[in-house]
């Protein structure tokens, strides 16, 4: 055991000990500050503009605007590295050209976000609440779906609880009229 002889070695130490405190808070608030987001992007901009149409089992309609992801490489973007807001004023509708049953992640964006799993025949498969990756932690969670999925809706946290939106809706798509 080592013995502090001195008041000065003691106070060094204290002096170290709140110095690495402080670093630790402030690469934790970086990797997750509003300030590193975009308004937009290259990515959302090449999305066109779609409608998602949810048809509720009393017979009741909602229509969403939406992005369209229909590419590889915008599926590959998604709202990475995007500000709140941006995540807030649109959903990003992932739409595959077959059944598929992708993963999703969270590296590189900024805030939560939402995602509904919707099959072929227009059902919901399943919907996460998905969270922000943490710089420096050792596990990247992974959001899939239960079965196989035809789209994937991505939208700000608490969306689909506001909607009503349960096993009981209908999701349907369409490209938006120019």
């Amino acid at each position: 055991m080592i013995k502090m002889k001195s008041y000065k070695n003691k106070l060094l130490i204290k002096w170290l000990g709140l110095t690495v405190c402080i670093l630790v808070l402030s690469f934790s608030r970086l990797a997750n500050a509003e300030f590193a987001c975009e308004t937009s992007n290259l990515a959302l901009e090449s999305m066109p503009d779609g409608i998602v149409t949810i048809d509720y089992a009393d017979g009741e309609t909602k229509e969403f605007s939406v992005r369209l992801a229909n590419s590889s490489s915008t599926r590959a973007a998604g709202f990475q590295r995007v500000c709140k807001s941006t995540i807030a004023a649109k959903p990003i509708l992932f739409v595959f050209t077959q059944a598929v049953r992708p993963s999703f992640h969270m590296n590189n964006v900024v805030a939560g976000i939402d995602i509904a799993f919707i099959n072929s025949a227009g059902k919901l498969d399943s919907i996460h609440n998905m969270s922000p990756y943490v710089l420096g932690s050792n596990h990247t969670p992974r959001y899939q779906s239960e079965g196989f999925i035809q789209s994937a809706l991505e939208t700000y946290p608490g969306f689909f609880a506001e909607h009503s939106v349960d096993d009981s809706v209908m999701i349907s798509w369409r490209p938006a009229e120019k």
